[in-house]
């Protein structure tokens, strides 16, 4: 999630201010969506601030708590009702506003965990609550506790049915957005690093995930709730563009051509160089990218290149044979997920049977109709059996670019 400007952007004083004008935005959309809400709920919040033993007040001689409650009347009574939010937001909204400025010290989350523990297990003994969801927005850098121990921390509340959602403060822009990812980049820096491992795993099945899916999210297998937030936001209400699955998929085959993915071993490259120039009228309308398995020993982010493509892709062929069931295309289980997961997203995957091989014996790749059976490859049929072949796979192409 990034959240900027279209205009002029302003720098925030601290990340009390995205949390500020993240909490305004989602009041503002729920009020709209749902009036009811705002009167009848059963939806309760807390919210802790870290960061108010911050210079201002150790220069003043102010003693004061690095942990503040962000909404409820004392530190030791946090639980505030939705409605009450909606109802009293210019109140909530002020007080925030006041806190904002003082909120430039250190950053205690484990003892901000330590609190939210405490909550959610009285919560659990009351029977009163279904989900129970965490959400940590921070830069990662913990001053209080090494991260092994924020972890642990956090292993226990997700054992206890928490979910946690991460919300990385930086403006390194690291994270590439609209993204859930399932593996730690080596690029990433320690706060994001910790953050993505705090996270709970996406649920695909949740109610999310048809509005990820609507606003052209990539969602890894086993992914993260992890994202970066931008601490450039903007001065008005952020309202993101209200785009239907119809007009988004128009304005997709307007901006760029489709995609074609053809993948292969190495020791079948004269059949790729056959399979594409049979292909190649269909430039015009598609892009088509040749993957090789090699390429794979050379990337450290493989998945996340792979799985971007193969969820864009259009169609996927595989060309299948004993090398390729030997290679990382079906070997490796990221693969078979991704490609699994860009299926479900109507990425058309098409194999083709190139030679004799146990591709029926195979749990994975065997679920998808093939172009030819597997009793019948490629490599064993005559010229004209071939070629007729061939053009069946040009037809089925331009068939599903369509």
């Amino acid at each position: 999630m990034h959240i900027a400007d279209k205009q002029k952007k302003e720098k925030v004083q601290s990340g009390l201010d995205i949390f500020r004008h993240i909490t305004s935005h989602t009041i503002s959309k729920i009020s709209k969506v749902n009036p009811a809400v705002s009167t009848e709920n059963n939806i309760d919040l807390f919210a802790y601030g870290f960061g108010f033993d911050n210079p201002f007040s150790l220069l003043s001689g102010i003693k004061t708590s690095s942990i503040k409650n962000l909404f409820g009347n004392s530190i030791d009574n946090p639980i505030v009702r939705l409605s009450s939010i909606i109802n009293d937001w210019p109140k909530h909204n002020h007080k925030l506003q006041t806190l904002s400025v003082k909120a430039q010290g250190t950053s205690p989350m484990m003892e901000g965990l330590e609190k939210a523990d405490a909550i959610f297990h009285k919560a659990s003994q009351s029977n009163e609550y279904g989900l129970q969801v965490l959400v940590i927005l921070s830069d990662g850098l913990v001053s209080d506790a090494p991260d092994f121990e924020v972890i642990k921390k956090i292993e226990h509340l997700k054992k206890h049915n928490v979910v946690v959602i991460s919300l990385y403060l930086s403006d390194k822009h690291l994270i590439k957005p609209k993204i859930i990812h399932n593996q730690i980049d080596p690029s990433w820096d320690k706060g994001a690093k910790l953050l993505a491992e705090c996270a709970s795993s996406y649920n695909p099945h949740s109610y999310i995930s048809s509005y990820l899916k609507e606003y052209g999210w990539t969602i890894y297998p086993n992914g993260k709730l992890f994202v970066q937030v931008d601490p450039l936001i903007q001065n008005h209400k952020v309202k993101p563009p209200l785009i239907s699955k119809k007009t988004h998929n128009k304005n997709k085959k307007q901006d760029s051509k489709h995609s074609v993915i053809i993948a292969y071993h190495h020791h079948d490259k004269a059949w790729q160089e056959r399979i594409h120039k049979s292909l190649q009228p269909l430039n015009r309308l598609a892009d088509i990218k040749l993957w090789e398995d090699t390429q794979f020993n050379t990337k450290t982010d493989w998945r996340f290149y792979v799985g971007e493509h193969l969820i864009a892709a259009q169609v996927v062929i595989l060309l299948v044979s004993p090398n390729f069931l030997a290679s990382p295309f079906a070997k490796n289980k990221d693969f078979t997920l991704l490609l699994s997961q860009a299926a479900d997203n109507k990425t058309k995957v098409l194999p083709i049977i190139l030679q004799p091989c146990r591709f029926n014996f195979d749990d994975e790749l065997s679920a998808y109709e093939t172009l030819n059976s597997a009793y019948q490859p490629l490599s064993a049929l005559a010229d004209d059996d071939q070629n007729a072949l061939l053009k069946k796979l040009f037809l089925w192409v331009q068939e599903k670019l369509k």
